[in-house]
């Protein structure tokens, strides 16, 4: 029988510079593969701090700013 559970593949790492549309740009600090429902913490430039999934997060390099 195949294990069907997929391996989880981090798209951030630990100190990445990331951006999102609702808090600006922010620092990856952890991640934790164990947790596929919140994987990522990041702390963003604005205070906010959150453990998520990351959806719609880009790296900061590609982030397009009006």
């Amino acid at each position: 029988m195949r294990n069907t559970v997929k391996e989880f593949k981090p798209k951030f790492k630990v100190g990445d510079r990331v951006y999102d549309k609702k808090y600006g740009f922010g620092t990856v600090k952890q991640v934790n593969p164990a947790d596929r429902d919140y994987p990522y913490d990041i702390h963003y430039e604005d205070g906010t701090m959150i453990w998520y999934k990351a959806r719609g997060v880009v790296p900061a390099s590609k982030a397009k700013l009006l």
